[in-house]
Protein backbone atom coordinates (compact mmCIF):
# COMPACT_ATOMS: atom_id res chain seq x y z
CA UNK A 1 0.00 0.00 0.00
CA UNK A 2 2.76 2.45 0.95
CA UNK A 3 4.62 1.60 -2.23
CA UNK A 4 1.61 2.43 -4.43
CA UNK A 5 1.11 5.75 -2.58
CA UNK A 6 4.78 6.57 -3.13
CA UNK A 7 4.54 5.73 -6.83
CA UNK A 8 1.38 7.82 -7.23
CA UNK A 9 3.05 10.74 -5.44
CA UNK A 10 6.10 10.54 -7.69
CA UNK A 11 3.94 10.46 -10.81
CA UNK A 12 1.94 13.49 -9.62
CA UNK A 13 5.11 15.39 -8.71
CA UNK A 14 6.71 14.70 -12.08
CA UNK A 15 3.52 15.72 -13.89
CA UNK A 16 3.41 19.05 -12.05
CA UNK A 17 7.11 19.72 -12.59
CA UNK A 18 6.46 20.84 -16.18
CA UNK A 19 3.61 23.14 -15.17
CA UNK A 20 3.99 26.90 -15.09
CA UNK A 21 2.92 28.90 -12.04
CA UNK A 22 -0.30 29.79 -13.86
CA UNK A 23 -1.04 26.12 -14.54
CA UNK A 24 -0.48 25.25 -10.88
CA UNK A 25 -2.72 28.13 -9.74
CA UNK A 26 -5.43 26.99 -12.14
CA UNK A 27 -5.29 23.46 -10.73
CA UNK A 28 -5.48 24.88 -7.20
CA UNK A 29 -8.44 27.10 -8.11
CA UNK A 30 -11.02 24.31 -7.91
CA UNK A 31 -13.49 25.11 -5.15
CA UNK A 32 -12.15 28.63 -4.58
CA UNK A 33 -14.44 31.66 -4.62
CA UNK A 34 -14.02 34.27 -7.33
CA UNK A 35 -15.30 37.77 -8.09
CA UNK A 36 -16.10 38.34 -11.75
CA UNK A 37 -16.37 41.91 -13.04
CA UNK A 38 -17.66 42.92 -16.48
CA UNK A 39 -16.41 46.31 -17.72
CA UNK A 40 -17.74 48.67 -20.39
CA UNK A 41 -15.45 50.12 -23.07
CA UNK A 42 -15.10 53.33 -21.01
CA UNK A 43 -13.88 51.36 -17.96
CA UNK A 44 -17.04 51.60 -15.90
CA UNK A 45 -18.34 48.47 -14.17
CA UNK A 46 -21.40 46.97 -15.84
CA UNK A 47 -21.97 44.12 -13.38
CA UNK A 48 -20.18 42.04 -10.73
CA UNK A 49 -20.78 38.47 -9.60
CA UNK A 50 -19.35 36.05 -7.05
CA UNK A 51 -18.92 32.43 -8.01
CA UNK A 52 -19.48 29.32 -5.92
CA UNK A 53 -16.42 27.71 -7.42
CA UNK A 54 -14.43 27.38 -10.60
CA UNK A 55 -14.74 30.01 -13.33
CA UNK A 56 -14.13 28.46 -16.71
CA UNK A 57 -13.38 29.91 -20.11
CA UNK A 58 -15.37 29.03 -23.20
CA UNK A 59 -13.30 27.20 -25.78
CA UNK A 60 -12.74 29.16 -29.01
CA UNK A 61 -14.38 32.25 -27.47
CA UNK A 62 -13.69 35.20 -25.19
CA UNK A 63 -16.52 34.05 -22.92
CA UNK A 64 -16.53 32.79 -19.34
CA UNK A 65 -19.02 30.74 -17.38
CA UNK A 66 -19.60 30.07 -13.69
CA UNK A 67 -22.28 29.47 -11.06
CA UNK A 68 -23.51 32.70 -9.47
CA UNK A 69 -23.30 32.43 -5.65
CA UNK A 70 -26.31 34.73 -5.16
CA UNK A 71 -28.75 32.92 -7.46
CA UNK A 72 -27.23 29.46 -7.91
CA UNK A 73 -27.70 29.88 -11.66
CA UNK A 74 -25.23 29.42 -14.50
CA UNK A 75 -23.90 32.73 -15.86
CA UNK A 76 -22.18 33.10 -19.24
CA UNK A 77 -20.46 36.38 -19.97
CA UNK A 78 -18.08 37.75 -22.60
CA UNK A 79 -16.34 41.04 -23.20
CA UNK A 80 -13.88 42.82 -20.94
CA UNK A 81 -13.95 40.54 -17.90
CA UNK A 82 -11.66 40.44 -14.86
CA UNK A 83 -11.67 37.34 -12.64
CA UNK A 84 -10.18 37.73 -9.14
CA UNK A 85 -9.69 34.83 -6.73
CA UNK A 86 -11.02 35.80 -3.29
CA UNK A 87 -9.62 33.01 -1.13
Amino acid sequence: MKKSILIASLIAASALQGCTDADKAQIGGFGAKFEITLYAANGSVIKQWRSNGKVQTESHSDGWYFMDAATGKLVRVSGTVVVDQLD
